[in-house]
Parts: C-alpha cells; sequence; structure tokens
C-alpha cells in the first residue's frame, strides 16, 4: 500500500516532499482493524497547494489517490504544505528523510503550519 500512496501522490501532486508512515498498529483491535496495514500518515509538501485552504489540499489528496478509502485504507491523517509553509517551519539543520529526498534537506514540521 504505502509504494501505491506513494507512486498516486507523486504522479498527482508532485510534491517536494514526501513521508507516509503505517500507523496502523496503534489502532489494532478496534472497528476498522483489518490485521494489516490500514492506517496511514502523510505528510505532503506540494507547490500544487499554492493558494489552496485546508480543505482543498485535503480534498486534492483524496482525488490523488482515488477511492482506496474504504477498500485498501481505513484512516488518512494528513499534513499538506507549500514548499514556502515548509521551509519556514522544517529545522533545517536535520537531514531530510522524506521518500524525495532521500536523506537531504531538513525534516518535516511537526505540525500543519
Amino acid at each position: 500500500m504505502p509504494e501505491r500512496l506513494r507512486k498516486a501522490l507523486i504522479t498527482e501532486l508532485k510534491p517536494t516532499h514526501l513521508w507516509i508512515e503505517d500507523e496502523s498498529a496503534q489502532h489494532a483491535g478496534h472497528p476498522g482493524d483489518r490485521g494489516g496495514s490500514s492506517h496511514y500518515f502523510v505528510r505532503i509538501v506540494s507547490p500544487e497547494f499554492e493558494g489552496k485552504s485546508l480543505v482543498e489540499r485535503h480534498r486534492m489528496v483524496y482525488g490523488a489517490i482515488g477511492g482506496r478509502i474504504g477498500r485498501d485504507l481505513h484512516a488518512l491523517r494528513l499534513q499538506a504544505a507549500t514548499p514556502e509553509e515548509w521551509h519556514s517551519a522544517a529545522t533545517v539543520s536535520e537531514p531530510c528523510t522524506c521518500l524525495i529526498c532521500n536523506n537531504g534537506g531538513a525534516r518535516p514540521p511537526s505540525s500543519e503550519p
């Protein structure tokens, strides 16, 4: 699933930074738990979000991943920022661990800008 999410988000939203974390273990035993990977936290930084509200950004992400919610995914937690927002909130002294940079740049902000 993370690979399909990554491909869809990169293709549709052209992010400069992207993190996909499987949080399924934190939800074990509650309704919606399918015993596998079904809960994800996505942090995405994209110029496509410029001038868009938080709701519009989330709709763009849901649009990019298509009908996976309810089928392959039970829950998706999102942080969506523009490059300018991310750079103003990032700590540039630490290496980036995102799927785009793979150890170059800065760490993601800890909260929605």
